[in-house]
């Protein structure tokens, strides 16, 4: 198995920053990211990759994509100054690969995925979920 290597992705402000996500760990085939935003490990934003191969001939090759984004807030009580994650929001894909599925079926899956994940407008997965939007 190849070394894994940093991943860097656009987080999602007006004028995107791509952030650095260092390998963190490997372990039963997930390959896991983290972004050292604070010192607390719990704060970490995490990326967690994995690749399922085919049990059966004809069974889907699943790929899955877990990213978790929480939330850290500094508080002080009694002069002792910590870190302590508030919330955290997680989004989670998986795609069934078909095992006869063209790479171009497969660039055209992806797009798909990736446009309804990002677009602003009514109606679309990423409105709902920016929006808290459930009517459209």
């Amino acid at each position: 198995m190849p070394a894994q290597a940093a991943l860097q992705v656009n987080d999602g402000l007006a004028t995107p920053v791509a952030r650095t996500f260092s390998v963190f760990g490997v372990r039963n085939g997930v390959a896991d990211f983290a972004y050292k935003i604070v010192d607390l490990i719990e704060g970490y934003i995490r990326i967690q990759l994995n690749m399922i191969f085919p049990k059966k001939h004809g069974d889907p090759v699943i790929h899955t994509m877990k990213v978790k984004l929480p939330t850290v807030a500094t508080e002080t009580i009694n002069g002792i100054t910590y870190q302590k994650v508030v919330r955290s929001s997680t989004a989670s894909v998986t795609v069934y690969a078909a095992p006869d599925a063209t790479a171009q079926e497969l660039k055209d899956l992806m797009a798909f995925v990736q446009n309804l994940c990002y677009s602003p407008t009514a109606g679309y997965f990423g409105y709902q979920v920016v929006n808290k939007d459930p009517t459209t």
